[in-house]
Formats: C-alpha cells, sequence, structure tokens
C-alpha cells in the first residue's frame, strides 16, 4: 500500500493567495534559525538573491521577522497534521492485527528552507533543509526488526525499492540502489555509501539545474551561474560560510568534482553541462564571480 499526503507540500501555497490555508493549529513564538540572522548572500550563488527578489519567494520581500514567522509556525503545524494522519494508519494497524505482518516506510522527495538562510520552499538550493529529508523504516520483530536506532549511514530514494524487494524475498539486485535490508537487521552492510549526489532541476517558469556530492565532511554544490557552493560540515553544520574561495582546501573541491563528473560521466543521459540558467523571463542568468 502508498499513501501519499498532501500535507505539509501544501506550504508551497503559502503566499500565492491573500491568506495562508488554515491549519487546525498554527505554532506561535517559533524560534528562528540562527542562519536567518548570519547570512550573507553576497557570498552565495546568484540565483538565490533572483529566487527570493523575483521568483517564489517575493512574497518575502522587504517583510518583518513576523511574516517569517508565520511562515515557519504554518510548516511546523502543516507537519503536525500529517503525524496525525499517520498516526491514524498505525492505529487502524493495530486494530485489524495488521501491525506485526507489516513493515512501514516513512520518507520524502524533499524538505523545505523553512526560512533558513532568509530562503523558503525547495529551490534551486541545495542545503541540508532540502537535501537530508527523513526515512524512518519500521520492520517487525518476526522480519528481524530490533529496538529503535539511528543510523547515521548515507542513503538515497532508489535504495527503498531494493529494501522492499529484499524483504518480500524477490531479487533486489536492479537499479542503482542497494537494499538496506542488513543495515536495519543489525547486520554488516555489504554497500556502504562514501557520499552521496543530489540534483536539482526546475523548468516550470525558470531554470536553475545544480548538482551536489556530499560526503561525510565536506559538500560541494556545482551551479552553473559561476559560483559554486562548498561547506565545511563539521565546523560549519549550518551551511553559513562558503568556502568556495578558500584557496587552502582547493584540493578538495577538485576532489569532490571529480566525483561528480564522473557520476554525470557514467549516468550517460545527465545533460547538467548542456543546460542554461535562466531567470523567470527565460533569459540567461548572467554568471557571477567564481
Amino acid at each position: 500500500m502508498f499513501l501519499n499526503y498532501t500535507e505539509p507540500h501544501n506550504i508551497y501555497s503559502y503566499g500565492l493567495t491573500d491568506e495562508p490555508k488554515p491549519v487546525e493549529s498554527l505554532q506561535k513564538n517559533v524560534q528562528m534559525p540562527m542562519s536567518f540572522y548570519l547570512e550573507n548572500q553576497l557570498k552565495k550563488p546568484v540565483s538565490q538573491r533572483i529566487y527570493m527578489e523575483s521568483d517564489s519567494g517575493k512574497h518575502f520581500n522587504n517583510q518583518d521577522e513576523a511574516v517569517w514567522k508565520t511562515y515557519r509556525g504554518f510548516y511546523r503545524s502543516s507537519v503536525e497534521n500529517f503525524d496525525r494522519e499517520l498516526g491514524k494508519v498505525l492505529n487502524a494497524l493495530k486494530k485489524y492485527n495488521l501491525s506485526k505482518n507489516t513493515i512501514i516506510f516513512v520518507t520524502s522527495d524533499h524538505g523545505d528552507m523553512d526560512t533558513h538562510h532568509r530562503l523558503v520552499f525547495k529551490g534551486p538550493f541545495g542545503y541540508e533543509q532540502v537535501t537530508r529529508v527523513p526515512l524512518v523504516i519500521h520492520v517487525p520483530r518476526r522480519f528481524g526488526g530490533k529496538n529503535p536506532l539511528r543510523e547515521n549511514a548515507f542513503t538515497v530514494n532508489v535504495d527503498i525499492l531494493p529494501t522492499i524487494l529484499d524483504f518480500a524475498g524477490l531479487p533486489s539486485d536492479i537499479g542503482d540502489g542497494f537494499s538496506l535490508k542488513p543495515l536495519l537487521l543489525g547486520k554488516e552492510q555489504k554497500h556502504l555509501r562514501s557520499h552521496v549526489i543530489g540534483e536539482y532541476y526546475n523548468k516550470q517558469k525558470w531554470v536553475h539545474p545544480l548538482r551536489i556530492v556530499r560526503n561525510d565532511k565536506y559538500k560541494y554544490i556545482d551551479h552553473l551561474t559561476g559560483r559554486d557552493e562548498l561547506y565545511n560540515l563539521e565546523i560549519d553544520p549550518n551551511e553559513i560560510h562558503n568556502l568556495i574561495d578558500d584557496t587552502s582546501i582547493t584540493h578538495i573541491r577538485k576532489q569532490l568534482a571529480g566525483i561528480l563528473d564522473e557520476w554525470i560521466i557514467e549516468a550517460q543521459s545527465d545533460p547538467f553541462y548542456t543546460l542554461t540558467a535562466t531567470d523567470i523571463t527565460g533569459k540567461p542568468i548572467k554568471p557571477s564571480l567564481p
């Protein structure tokens, strides 16, 4: 069974109408993230400013902090509503004695900037708020499930299907994903990723593709508008300081860019380097400083 909920995706209607859609309990007095106050857009890709000034983020232009807090509260209330709906499903499984026979996956295709870095919605951004999505898997004990645990191993959405097939006793060696069954059962995971790769490509009102590669310590984001991003996630988990101009770690940038280039070549069908970034009118974006 597959269930797809609207919430919290209805956050994307925020600002497109006069008022946000009502939710059962709009959270009040939410705290703003540190990056909301510390962000320096001058050292970030020009696409971020374009997005907030003339595209989906323009609703927040010159607005005071209270407006941003309302957005943040609306998002949290939407997540709470999703939690309640999920609870109904879990209760129904218990009611009909299906819990012990059901493996449950809860995940999302992307996150939301949630006012971090003075940004909203999903992109074109490569920050953790958008790319590090939740993945919760419940395996009943009859299938070998263990006590609840938190695992920090890298995984991507293409790993979900092989995992389902593996638990179903079907061949799981398909596509680019790996089964997470060994990891979930506390056994040695044969396939462990040293890095993950992400992408963003929007061709609705404007185009701004980007590619992301992240390992345990660093994240590199390749833009087509000149100014890329490089973050040391160990010392800067909030991704405030863009290190792309730091010559002392040029070798890190080259290493990650090489991994990304290799992936694009192996993918064969990825047209990233043939694309052109445009603004909302369709005009090419003038590259910013490298």
